[in-house]
Protein backbone atom coordinates (compact mmCIF):
# COMPACT_ATOMS: atom_id res chain seq x y z
CA UNK A 1 0.00 0.00 0.00
CA UNK A 2 1.69 3.59 -0.89
CA UNK A 3 2.25 6.30 2.03
CA UNK A 4 -1.12 8.36 0.11
CA UNK A 5 -3.49 5.06 0.20
CA UNK A 6 -2.28 4.99 3.73
CA UNK A 7 -3.34 8.61 4.65
CA UNK A 8 -6.62 7.97 2.54
CA UNK A 9 -7.71 4.60 4.57
CA UNK A 10 -7.00 6.47 8.16
CA UNK A 11 -10.86 6.69 9.77
CA UNK A 12 -12.25 9.94 11.09
CA UNK A 13 -11.62 10.14 14.81
CA UNK A 14 -14.04 9.18 17.07
CA UNK A 15 -16.36 12.25 18.03
CA UNK A 16 -16.31 13.66 21.65
CA UNK A 17 -19.21 13.24 23.51
CA UNK A 18 -20.66 16.41 25.43
CA UNK A 19 -22.56 15.73 28.35
CA UNK A 20 -26.28 18.45 28.61
CA UNK A 21 -27.32 18.27 31.79
CA UNK A 22 -29.81 20.92 31.11
CA UNK A 23 -31.07 18.86 28.46
CA UNK A 24 -30.73 15.54 29.98
CA UNK A 25 -28.85 14.17 27.46
CA UNK A 26 -25.85 13.63 25.97
CA UNK A 27 -24.47 14.84 22.24
CA UNK A 28 -21.51 14.15 20.58
CA UNK A 29 -19.34 16.58 18.20
CA UNK A 30 -17.26 15.38 15.67
CA UNK A 31 -13.81 16.65 13.83
CA UNK A 32 -15.19 18.48 10.45
CA UNK A 33 -13.51 17.12 7.07
CA UNK A 34 -11.35 19.55 5.47
CA UNK A 35 -14.64 20.02 3.24
CA UNK A 36 -16.67 20.74 6.05
CA UNK A 37 -14.54 23.24 7.47
CA UNK A 38 -13.94 25.15 4.45
CA UNK A 39 -17.58 24.77 3.54
CA UNK A 40 -18.34 26.49 7.40
CA UNK A 41 -16.26 29.04 7.04
CA UNK A 42 -17.51 30.05 4.01
CA UNK A 43 -20.47 30.27 5.32
CA UNK A 44 -19.62 32.58 7.50
CA UNK A 45 -18.05 35.04 5.30
CA UNK A 46 -20.29 35.07 2.11
CA UNK A 47 -23.55 33.38 2.52
CA UNK A 48 -25.33 36.30 4.29
CA UNK A 49 -24.57 38.48 7.58
CA UNK A 50 -26.78 36.10 9.61
CA UNK A 51 -23.77 32.99 9.75
CA UNK A 52 -21.52 35.67 10.57
CA UNK A 53 -23.71 36.85 13.61
CA UNK A 54 -24.60 33.69 15.03
CA UNK A 55 -20.87 31.58 14.93
CA UNK A 56 -21.86 29.37 17.71
CA UNK A 57 -24.69 28.12 16.03
CA UNK A 58 -23.22 27.85 12.44
CA UNK A 59 -20.34 25.83 14.18
CA UNK A 60 -22.68 23.95 16.43
CA UNK A 61 -24.75 23.08 13.08
CA UNK A 62 -22.30 21.59 11.79
CA UNK A 63 -20.09 19.85 13.76
CA UNK A 64 -22.79 17.67 16.79
CA UNK A 65 -23.94 14.42 16.00
CA UNK A 66 -25.79 11.92 17.34
CA UNK A 67 -24.68 8.56 19.27
CA UNK A 68 -24.73 7.47 15.60
CA UNK A 69 -22.56 9.85 13.86
CA UNK A 70 -26.19 11.52 12.43
CA UNK A 71 -26.09 15.01 11.92
CA UNK A 72 -28.51 16.66 14.96
CA UNK A 73 -29.32 20.04 13.37
CA UNK A 74 -29.57 21.22 9.76
CA UNK A 75 -28.83 24.74 8.30
CA UNK A 76 -32.44 25.54 8.53
CA UNK A 77 -32.13 25.21 12.25
CA UNK A 78 -29.92 28.38 12.83
CA UNK A 79 -32.53 30.88 14.33
CA UNK A 80 -33.54 27.73 16.72
CA UNK A 81 -30.28 27.34 17.41
CA UNK A 82 -29.03 30.76 18.52
CA UNK A 83 -32.42 31.28 20.66
CA UNK A 84 -31.44 28.40 23.61
CA UNK A 85 -29.69 29.10 26.68
CA UNK A 86 -26.24 29.85 26.20
CA UNK A 87 -24.61 27.16 29.04
CA UNK A 88 -25.57 24.36 27.12
CA UNK A 89 -24.88 26.09 23.89
CA UNK A 90 -21.13 27.26 25.41
CA UNK A 91 -20.43 23.32 26.63
CA UNK A 92 -21.04 21.99 22.55
CA UNK A 93 -19.38 25.44 21.20
CA UNK A 94 -16.38 24.99 23.08
CA UNK A 95 -16.17 21.20 22.28
CA UNK A 96 -16.58 22.20 18.98
CA UNK A 97 -13.95 24.93 18.53
CA UNK A 98 -11.10 22.31 20.49
CA UNK A 99 -12.65 19.12 18.22
CA UNK A 100 -11.63 21.45 14.97
CA UNK A 101 -8.98 23.59 15.51
CA UNK A 102 -10.83 27.01 15.55
CA UNK A 103 -8.97 29.42 17.59
CA UNK A 104 -10.68 33.13 18.85
CA UNK A 105 -8.15 34.25 15.69
CA UNK A 106 -9.85 32.62 13.36
CA UNK A 107 -13.65 33.78 14.69
CA UNK A 108 -12.04 37.32 14.80
CA UNK A 109 -10.96 37.00 11.30
CA UNK A 110 -14.55 35.66 10.31
CA UNK A 111 -16.15 38.55 11.90
CA UNK A 112 -13.70 41.07 10.05
CA UNK A 113 -14.61 39.37 6.52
Amino acid sequence: MSLKDTIFAMPMPDPIRVDIPEWGIALYVKQLTAYERDQWEKSCLFDDSKNKDNIRATLIIASVVDDKGQKVFDDSDIAKVSALAIVPIQRLYNAATEANRVSSGDIDELKKS
